[in-house]
């Protein structure tokens, strides 16, 4: 099976560019950045501004600018019959207005400091966001590489993903 998927991640800065906020995602409970799936009528800068509001119950991004696109390559998943490439749209904007909410997407929703990020932050996002600090931008698409002992690490150090990820392993060899 070979899924390609087109999403979009937003990283939220604060005034001073010192803290982003994050969500605990309900479904997997790992923190992560808002974002979500581009829909066929949206542009990325459309999907980001709403996934935003959703996923952090109400709180509003200005000055949003396009960092560029990046790619993710997850050689974990290939190994395991499951051609996986994410191409992300990466937006970032300062904090606008409203008070973060729990959802039905995130069980937690933190204004949290850059240098004292989450145990769990998959590194990806952990670059996303310093770059989103710094100002870079992504002139051609930022590639990320999952090995298979980078995938194992994850599982180890989230393991409550563990059982999601054994369902999503059986549904998909079932309907193989």
């Amino acid at each position: 099976m070979i899924r390609n998927t087109e999403g979009v991640l937003c990283v939220g800065l604060s005034e001073d560019n010192n803290s982003v906020t994050l969500i605990r995602r309900r479904d997997r409970k790992i923190w992560y950045l808002p974002g979500g799936g581009i829909d066929d009528d949206e542009t990325p800068l459309m999907a980001g501004e709403r996934e935003y509001i959703e996923e952090t119950g109400g709180q509003k991004l200005k000055n949003i600018i396009s960092r560029g696109e990046y790619q993710l390559r997850n050689r974990f998943a290939f190994i395991i019959g499951d051609i996986y490439l994410e191409r992300i749209h990466v937006l970032s904007g300062t904090i606008a207005e409203g008070i973060p909410n729990t959802n039905d997407e995130a069980i937690a929703v933190a204004q949290v400091d850059i240098n004292n990020l989450p145990f769990g932050l998959p590194n990806y996002c952990k670059r996303i966001i310093h770059d989103a600090k710094n100002g870079i931008i992504y002139e051609k698409p930022k590639i990320q590489r999952l090995s298979p002992l980078s995938g194992l690490i994850i599982l180890a150090k989230n393991p409550q993903m563990i059982p999601t990820f054994l369902r999503k392993q059986h549904s998909e060899f079932i309907s193989k």
